[in-house]
């Protein structure tokens, strides 16, 4: 009965709240690394979790996405968990909540020395992905730079939050490089693109996301974890997820 009793009371105190949301601002900061698809404002999650938990404790989302929900618990003083299925989400989430350290920042400022120095696409012994319908999607001079580009970063950086950053940083040129129309449209829409694109791209799109997560240099003052997979798989909570 009591349980019931805190559930309606809950129902209650979240059905009195303004749940319009007209000073919303658009993602900034940490927030704004990266588009991903039918993201949630930030104060949806903010103003549940100031209404449904105290500091503390631990806040799970089983479809975590881009990690909106755990930038939030995190900025709170909330533990988190976070379960997606897209590796691209979970990449987007630790970039996000990840603590970036002086190593780390020294490794991004020398890849992109190295990125600099580069003649994207000469590289011999290069891993290109089997893309159906290259053509379709991608220019082959910009694609063979971008494998280039892509060897760079795995083989640059050591330091995991670097990695994170170098890596989401390739993820948004290579996005922006296609020739898939938008975000949302799955639609071809070929264009001419500049040679060095692929390389000032790349050093643009490092700056900002390196500038945008640099203000958390050290952990927070509760712990987040973002695990790879699919939230009704019960072997994910093989480890008690509240240790977190």
């Amino acid at each position: 009965m009591l349980e019931r009793e805190l559930l309606v009371a809950a129902r209650d105190r979240l059905a009195a709240l303004d749940w319009d949301f007209a000073d919303a601002v658009v993602a900034e900061g940490r927030h704004a690394v990266h588009p991903y698809p039918a993201k949630f404002i930030r104060e949806l999650p903010r103003q549940l979790i100031d209404e449904l938990s105290v500091e503390g404790d631990l806040v799970l989302d089983p479809f975590s996405g881009g990690g909106t929900t755990a930038l939030e618990a995190q900025a709170s003083g909330r533990r988190f968990v976070g379960i997606d299925a897209n590796p691209v989400a979970n990449l987007i989430a630790r970039v996000k909540t990840t603590p970036i350290s002086s190593d780390g920042v020294a490794e991004i400022e020398r890849l992109m020395g190295v990125v600099q120095k580069a003649c994207l696409g000469t590289l011999r012994d290069l891993w290109l992905p089997d893309i159906p319908n290259l053509d379709k999607w991608y220019d082959r001079t910009v694609f063979r730079q971008l494998g280039h580009l892509r060897t760079l970063v795995l083989d640059e950086t050591t330091n995991q939050a670097a990695a994170d950053v170098a890596m989401l940083a390739f993820i948004t040129t290579a996005n922006r490089l296609s020739y898939q129309e938008s975000e949302t449209r799955y639609v071809s829409a070929p264009r001419a693109i500049e040679p060095d694109a692929v390389k000032s791209g790349f050093l643009k799109d490092l700056r900002r996301i390196s500038s945008l997560v640099s203000s958390l240099t050290s952990e927070p003052s509760e712990p987040t974890r973002i695990m790879q997979g699919d939230a009704r798989d019960p072997t994910l909570f093989d480890n008690d997820i509240n240790d977190v």
